[in-house]
């Protein structure tokens, strides 16, 4: 019996823990190797069938994939409740039917989150109509390279859909972010806050989608976590909410769950309440329901104070263009469970940039130790047909690298040169910071964007001759279109550029009379120093 139990345990750990190579051309997905193991080498050892007991009606192991010894104190979860194993690495949760349909691991720093396909796969599929008790076993390889220094790369709104629209753009883009890491030595992780693809059609096609994407993300050759957004929800979807969720739990797992890297914690919210169901996609709000809010309060009640968290989601829940944007369910409870902690929010959603630093009074307020809200622009351009050269903040097609170290981290948007589908444009913009000259936009003025720019950085410098003439304008949230972004529409796309919105990264300044250069300086919240030479 118990050999025949351990051949059935392990098979069962390869095929869900195996990292084989999807199913798409050889040159287009690499090999996926993440730092480490893989856990296609996991021997689960036999420990043997629990107990069931009254009121739980999940349970397991969590082992060591080396030693074959439970792992105590890792947290569990069913997406509502979140449970720590004992000392033999044992759990019991209460899974309750018609509300639980995934158990999953919230990985320790010091160990690898399980990955098939480069894709998250820390979990197993309950059901939600399971009404007897399982057992779920989880194996999790110690880390072989240290995780204290790592980088996070953060991009949003990839937006495929089943008619190819933006497809080559996702290509094009995912090609980038792998010649832009091929040499990286730190473990990277990427993740994707939410509309990894865009909802029309049958649930066929969105789920076709879905597919589609795991490809394309796969082919950058990095580890990948993903949050769910409001296109990733099935627009059609009646009543019960899970309908709607379907297509995504079904290839990617839980809505709502955590991991842990080094000494940060990665808190994924589902924050699309997906309250009336119509036949429109707009039928949400943004905000927690109800599991979404169990699950964030008991995740974070067992994470230390000291631990820095970062809350990765697809609307914004905190600060964006210069106010508290929307009126979030369940924003207070939230923030009153991030007292005392450094937090970080990381959303997409609004397709452009928006950074801000809580200042000391807010936090006073929220009793928050420090908090900072970050919403990424479009990582592939402006959501147009096959896409455009910039978002409409003027933002290039970009990745935010953030790096940690320990306990501390720093970011700041990387680009690289690409060619933007349907057009022979070759763009290469600088990283951080671009300037352009009167030449281009025709007005007379020097514009520069600081593309994550917050109310930490200084105010940007123009300089002539080498030296300092003035500060430069400052045309946040009232200038309407941006003026790169205005260009390149309007002279490459031979469009109008009726999408535009105000937004809270530029400036500009009237260069002195007969000048034909100079230069843009600009210091960011790290200290790092930009200097952008400009010449018409």
């Amino acid at each position: 019996m118990r050999s025949s139990r351990f051949f059935f345990l392990l098979t069962f750990s390869l095929l869900i823990f195996s990292c084989g190579k999807p199913d798409v051309d050889s040159e287009e997905i690499p090999d996926f190797k993440p730092s480490g193991k893989t856990q296609t080498e996991d021997p689960l050892p036999d420990s043997g069938v629990l107990s069931p007991k009254a009121g739980f009606l999940a349970m397991g192991y969590v082992l060591d994939a080396d030693t074959g010894k439970g792992i105590p104190n890792v947290v569990v979860s069913d997406g509502w409740n979140c449970v720590k194993t004992d000392s033999k690495g044992v759990y019991y949760l209460p899974a309750e039917s018609g509300k639980s349909r995934t158990i999953f691991v919230i990985t320790p720093g010091d160990y690898e989150p399980p990955m098939t396909n480069g894709i998250f796969s820390g979990y197993h599929k309950r059901g939600l109509t399971a009404t007897a008790a399982q057992q779920f076993d989880f194996t999790l390889r110690k880390r072989s390279v240290d995780a204290g220094h790592f980088k996070a790369l953060m991009i949003a709104d990839i937006q495929m859909n089943k008619d190819g629209q933006y497809y080559d753009t996702a290509r094009e883009f995912f090609r980038g972010v792998k010649e832009l890491y091929k040499s990286e030595t730190l473990p990277t992780y990427i993740f994707s806050l939410g509309d990894l693809v865009y909802s029309t059609g049958s649930h066929n096609a969105v789920s076709q989608s879905m597919d589609d994407y795991k490809q394309f993300i796969a082919s950058s050759g990095l580890p990948s976590f993903q949050v769910i957004g409001n296109h990733d929800h099935w627009p059609q979807a009646k009543a019960p909410f899970y309908e709607a969720t379907d297509g995504y739990y079904q290839r990617f797992g839980p809505v709502n769950y955590a991991v842990n890297i080094g000494k940060i914690h990665f808190l994924v919210l589902d924050d699309v309440d997906w309250g009336e169901y119509t036949d429109t996609d707009k039928a949400f709000h943004g905000g927690l329901n109800e599991e979404s809010l169990s699950f964030a309060l008991s995740d974070l009640a067992q994470v230390p104070k000291t631990t820095p968290v970062m809350i990765c989601l697809h609307v914004p829940m905190s600060w964006f263009k210069g106010a508290s944007y929307w009126t979030t369910l369940h924003h207070k409870e939230l923030f009153d469970a991030l007292s005392g902690r450094d937090a970080h929010f990381w959303c997409g959603h609004v397709h452009q940039n928006g950074n801000y630093v809580y200042t000391s009074s807010q936090l006073t307020q929220y009793g928050i130790k420090s908090l900072s809200s970050h919403a990424v622009a479009r990582s592939c351009g402006g959501l147009y047909k096959a896409g455009r050269i910039l978002s409409t903040d003027g933002v290039p097609w970009n990745v935010v690298e953030v790096e940690f170290s320990g306990t501390s981290l720093k970011y700041h948007q990387k680009t690289f040169p690409y060619t933007c589908p349907n057009t022979t444009y070759k763009a290469d913009f600088p990283d951080d910071v671009w300037a352009i000259g009167p030449d281009l936009t025709g007005d007379g003025y020097v514009w520069c964007n600081p593309y994550m720019y917050d109310n930490i950085w200084t105010i940007p410098e123009w300089w002539e001759n080498g030296k300092k003439v003035s500060n430069m304008e400052d045309m946040r949230l009232t200038l309407m279109t941006d003026p790169y972004y205005q260009w390149t529409c309007t002279s490459i796309h031979h469009l109008t550029p009726d999408d535009a919105t105000k937004h809270d990264h530029i400036f500009r300044v009237k260069p002195s009379e007969g000048v034909k250069e100079g230069e843009v300086h600009v210091t960011d919240r790290f200290g790092n120093a930009y200097v952008r030479k400009v010449s018409w």
